[in-house]
This record gives structure tokens, sequence and C-alpha cells, in this order.
């Protein structure tokens, strides 16, 4: 499994940012990889509304550039190292911090990856609650049918785990 440090935005829109970081997280997992990102962890023991707590946050985060990963692979006789990828998710544009990041890696040199989530991932759904024939709950796909068939502009609430099962279905003639 391929190891990943997530950059995106945090500082502003908070809740937003949340959210989406969710959604990066998922979507690293579907490509089969194990996601990092020290703004969900960090901010929770830290405040990040405080410079110096930020501060340290932030260089905690980026020490995780240097981590490497051990590769052992079946074909080769000897032991294979990779660096831990930083990937920047940008639907949302390049945040300071992002800025910041992305600067360091080219000044030493690490490669990283830049990324958009799936136009049908739930971030991009707006949330309103469905009517009484999906329970209050729905996925984001029946929530677009709602709209569509029954002309329900409503609150769509999201079972993520409905989500997993229609986004692995969709995904599974592809492997």
């Amino acid at each position: 499994m391929k190891l990943v440090i997530i950059e995106s935005p945090y500082k502003g829109d908070v809740p937003r940012n949340k959210l989406y970081l969710q959604s990066c997280i998922r979507d690293c997992i579907f490509r089969g990889e194990s996601p990092y990102a020290s703004h969900r962890m960090l901010t929770d023991a830290l405040d990040d509304n405080n410079p110096l707590e930020r501060e340290i946050g932030i260089r905690a985060g980026l020490a995780w550039r240097n981590a490497f990963t051990l590769a052992s692979r079946d074909d080769a006789p000897h032991q294979v190292f990779h660096r831990v990828t930083p990937v920047f998710y940008l639907d949302l544009g390049w945040s300071n911090g992002m800025e910041r990041a992305r600067t360091l890696y080219v000044l030493e040199d690490v490669p990283y990856e830049e990324r958009k989530l799936p136009a049908d991932d739930p971030f991009f759904v707006k949330l309103e609650r469905c009517p009484s024939e999906y329970g209050g709950v729905c996925s984001p796909f029946d929530a677009v049918q709602c709209a569509l068939s029954a002309g329900h502009i409503g609150n769509h609430v999201f079972d993520w785990a409905q989500y997993d099962k229609e986004r692995a279905a969709v995904a599974e003639p592809l492997r």
C-alpha cells in the first residue's frame, strides 16, 4: 500500500475544509493508499488559532516528508525504499499552508502529486434532508435521482456506507 501525505486547506472555513479533508482521505483509501493528514490529527491536540502552536503543528506535519517506506517485492532480491508521496488536493485552490509545503518540496526536490476529487464525491453535493421515501438518509446517487425523478430538491443526509458500496461496484469492473 502506497503511503501518502495529504495537503489540503484547513484554516479559514474550517467546517467545510474538514469535510473536504474527509473526502480526500476516502479518495486516497479508494486508490489503495494509506493517507496521513497532519491537519486532521494535530489540530485536535494543538490550537490552530494560536500562531506558535500552528507553527509547531505545521513543522511536525512537514517532518513526514522525509519518511521512507520499505517495499519488498517478490521479484526483487533486495529491498526497495520509497519516499512517502505528498498529494495536493486542489478543488478548493491553494491555501497559504499548501503553498508553503509545495515550496519546501520543490526546494528539497521531493516529488508530489496534484489531484482533484471525483465529480460525484459527496463533498460536491449539497447536503439537504431527503423526503420520507428515503427515510431521511440516502447516497449521493439517490439524492440526484430524487431531485431528477421526483422534482424534489430537499435536504439530503448521506449514508457513507451506501456510497462506499456504490463506488466499489462502479470501480470493481475496472480492476
